[in-house]
């Protein structure tokens, strides 16, 4: 290309020198039939005149002549240096035009790569090297081959252009053919014309002449890991150095993509056993906790029932307006609620049915409340509540719901007492409804059937030491806790076993020193008939 224009540029140079010595032949021209005018009229005599002498005539012409012939000399000295400047001015423009071609080059190379890194999956990454790769370094067909090193053999895994379909899915042995020559030889190569065929071990002729091309292969940490083929069949221009160098920088970027998706999906396998791994351990440790549970609830269901009987007997004997019948119900409704709570530890293991019915969410933190109010009041704990009094119902096992809130009150009351005396304690129980889906965090519903949703926002939020961010995606995890021996690590799993059960999320909030707040979510259900419309409002 730069040839071509540097030809034409000299070509037209030459014709403009052409005019530029006509237009001083033809001053030379009119400059002699001067001399001859002067002449002829100096020698004609005028009335008062002179005639000029040969000498004197003689010494003007020598005069003349010598100012012609240094304005000649002039012309010429100055015609050159022109021509030299000229001849600068045409290598410039072809370097400028070598340049930005060789920068479009680079530019379109860069997007390409980028193009080609941005895929992960092994298939998309190929296809996209062979697509963008023609147009890259202008060719019509290209081609991307594998090393099986199982098989010590090529397999053609993607193709793109005119008449390739056939060779996708080939195999060539290492060392066979042009391919297997670079795979072996890791060395680039570039064909011009038609192709020697005795300089490769069982060459196979193509179906179609191709007038050029470029086999390159593709290395990662100087490892041969498949060849990558580029033909020009209809195009007139041959491949050149530069295409070649071009081709290889691509290829470079090319193998690391492909390394990169290697990488990716062995990464994918590893994650893949891993999670398996992981179901196998908590599969374990359900069975184990599941038999603790038994044994548990065993031992402790037989006390309760001694409890219950010996309340409702007397509860039988009571009037019912006496103070004491208040407090008895009270025994016999938590009896009923830790009979509850066992079998739920008992059964955490199995997936039981829970007893799911329409409730406002106010209620079970109400009775949760009631429960351990006293505690907060005891341990100088400020509760500040700010319910809504007109939520949407939530289709709810109440003791459930009852056994969360309690969980997460006593956990808070927990954490308070670890800070100082002279740190303000506040519990702050705040509840809100709300149709804001993106809230809604869970797997078994898709963000695009939650428009039309609505949900019930439940805050719990406290003022103790927080939880540091390398354990807050572990704290609904069987048996993890942080306090030590005192505790088994079940309390915050069994919450978020019981809201996922509820088709609900929850989002934790943290500031280590400062805060933290749990956001419970869970979706609403219509309004049930005759609900009615009450509730606390804001209070201390």
């Amino acid at each position: 290309m730069a040839e071509e224009i540097k030809k034409k540029q000299i070509k037209d140079l030459e014709r403009r020198d052409w005019q530029l010595w006509a237009m001083t032949l033809a001053i030379l021209l009119s400059l002699a039939v001067f001399i001859i005018l002067v002449y002829f009229w100096w020698d004609v005599p005028e009335s008062g005149g002179r005639i000029l002498d040969n000498y004197e005539m003689n010494i003007f012409l020598l005069g003349f002549t010598a100012l012609v012939l240094l304005f000649c000399g002039y012309m010429v000295i100055k015609e050159l240096e022109i021509k030299r400047l000229k001849h600068i001015l045409i290598e410039e423009r072809i370097r400028v035009e070598t340049l930005n071609k060789r920068f479009k080059e680079l530019e379109s190379l860069f997007k390409v790569s980028a193009t080609v890194n941005s895929r992960l999956r092994l298939s998309s990454v190929l296809d996209t090297i062979t697509k963008t790769v023609v147009d890259c370094v202008k060719a019509d067909q290209s081609s991307l081959l594998l090393i099986n090193e199982t098989k010590r053999e090529l397999r053609c895994e993607a193709t793109y252009g005119m008449g390739c379909e056939r060779t996708r899915n080939k195999e060539v042995g290492l060392g066979q053919g042009v391919a297997g020559y670079v795979a072996v030889k890791g060395e680039p190569l570039l064909l011009n014309g038609k192709i020697d065929g005795s300089r490769f071990k069982n060459f196979v002729e193509k179906d179609v002449d191709i007038a050029s091309a470029l086999c390159v292969p593709l290395k990662v940490k100087g490892k041969v890991i498949g060849v990558l083929n580029v033909n020009r069949i209809e195009r007139k221009e041959t491949f050149d150095e530069n295409d070649l160098k071009l081709l290889l920088i691509f290829a470079d970027n090319a193998a690391m993509a492909i390394e990169k998706s290697n990488l990716y999906k062995r990464l994918q396998n590893h994650v893949k056993t891993l999670e398996q791994q992981a179901n196998l351990i908590q599969a374990g440790k359900m069975m184990a906790m599941g038999t603790l549970g038994a044994g548990i609830a065993h031992q402790l269901n037989q006390p309760l029932a001694g409890i219950k009987g010996f309340t409702q007997a007397i509860l039988m004997e009571t009037d019912k307006e006496s103070p004491l019948y208040k407090d008895l119900k009270i025994i016999e409704e938590q009896t009923n609620y830790m009979r509850d709570v066992i079998n739920n530890l008992a059964g955490f293991a199995r997936r039981s049915e829970s007893k799911k019915e329409p409730i406002d969410m106010n209620l079970p933190i109400q009775a949760a409340l009631g429960l351990l109010s006293e505690q907060l009041r005891v341990h100088e704990i400020r509760l500040i509540k700010d319910f809504d009094p007109h939520l949407p119902y939530v289709n709810a096992d109440f003791n459930q719901m009852q056994q969360v809130f309690v969980s997460f009150i006593v956990n808070a009351r927990e954490a308070m007492d670890k800070m100082s005396n002279d740190t303000k304690k506040e519990l702050t129980i705040i509840t809100r409804s709300t149709t804001d889906h993106r809230l809604y965090v869970t797997g078994q519903t898709k963000e695009g059937t939650m428009q039309d949703q609505e949900f019930v926002q439940i805050l719990f939020a406290d003022t103790g030491p927080g939880i540091p961010n390398e354990i807050k995606d572990r704290i609904c995890d069987p048996f993890f806790t942080t306090k030590g021996s005192k505790n088994i690590g079940l309390g915050l799993y069994l919450n978020c076993r019981i809201i996922k059960d509820h088709d609900g999320s929850m989002d934790i909030k943290s500031e280590p020193g400062k805060r933290t707040a749990f956001k419970i979510i869970l979706p609403a259900i219509k309004p049930k008939p005759g609900r009615k419309e009450d509730g606390d409002e804001k209070s201390e």
